[in-house]
């Protein structure tokens, strides 16, 4: 496929199963020169970039630390998909670069990227080699998105953490700004997460370099067990929005569920650039941590 064809997307699938996997989305070329600004990231970034055993660490927002990469994220033939998947123009978010698989269990991006309307965020995971199916390839639970986590139906299943929700919603505040109920709501998290782990039905994928794999926001998806660690599983991952969504974070999210308005929004410092819109974010190299302590980081450069 040129990367100057037009596209137009199946709106019949993306709705039935929530997911769109485009081969040769991009061109070898287009990969290799990611790789080659990436290969450079790493260098300005020395010894910072790599595990005491060599392994390149993970790296968030990789595109505010690489005018190279974020160029190549706000390319137009990802706009165009994603301006038709949106019927809006559409805004990264965020990026996650892997080099091996991330063996990440089973969940949403939704609580962590909680955007109104529904279904305006979406994330594209963009395949930097062809992925063995012992490196751990990505996996998705097909129709997952059709029927979105409930927090409430998660809570009843645990009466005294319901009980405590119910609590601190008498308040009436933002849970994002008071650090104390910070670990109510992981503890939400943790249980909705309950949810998400014993959903059936999942599919690997193991794609070619330069195909992209999009799901929706209320995906399940996860990394598979990596059954051979010698192999890597290069990718890089975005995450989108619209520059019409309103958003809320994970607090917000878990235990102010069903009441959120504009009060609670959370501001989001888009960038209007020649290339694309954009949020303004810093770069993070990091080892691996659970998602939700990492995923929403949005920063102000």
């Amino acid at each position: 496929m040129s990367d100057n064809t037009s596209i137009t997307v199946d709106m019949n699938k993306w709705a039935q199963d929530g997911y769109l996997h485009l081969p040769q989305f991009y061109s070898h070329a287009f990969i290799d020169s990611i790789i080659e600004n990436i290969d450079r990231f790493r260098a300005e970034a020395g010894d910072e970039a790599y595990d005491p055993s060599g392994r390149p660490n993970r790296v968030l927002h990789i595109h505010a630390g690489s005018a190279g990469i974020q160029k190549a994220l706000l390319n137009p033939r990802i706009n165009q998909v994603l301006t038709q998947l949106f019927s809006a123009k559409p805004v990264l978010w965020g990026s996650l670069l892997f080099d091996q698989g991330s063996e990440q269990i089973a969940h949403t991006d939704a609580p962590w990227f909680f955007v109104e309307p529904y279904g305006s965020m979406a994330g594209v995971w963009t395949a930097l080699e062809d992925v063995h199916e012992d490196s751990g390839p990505l996996f998705l639970v097909p129709g997952s998105h059709q029927s979105a986590l409930d927090v409430e139906s998660a809570l009843k299943k645990n009466p005294e953490l319901h009980a405590e929700v119910l609590a601190f919603r008498a308040k009436n505040i933002s849970a994002s700004t008071d650090p104390a109920c910070w670990d109510l709501s992981k503890r939400v998290a943790e249980q909705c997460q309950l949810e998400w782990t014993n959903r059936e039905g999942r599919q690997k994928f193991c794609v070619k370099k330069g195909d992209i794999v999009i799901w929706h926001q209320w995906m399940v998806h996860g990394g598979s067990p990596v059954n051979d660690p010698s192999r890597t599983r290069q990718s890089l991952i975005s995450h989108w929005t619209t520059n019409s969504s309103v958003a809320f974070d994970q607090h917000n999210y878990f235990l102010n569920y069903g009441r959120l308005d504009d009060k609670l929004a959370m501001p989001l410092p888009v960038q209007d650039t020649a290339d694309g819109f954009y949020l303004k974010q810093k770069s993070h190299i990091i080892s691996w941590v659970p998602p939700e302590t990492f995923i929403n980081t949005v920063e102000t450069a």
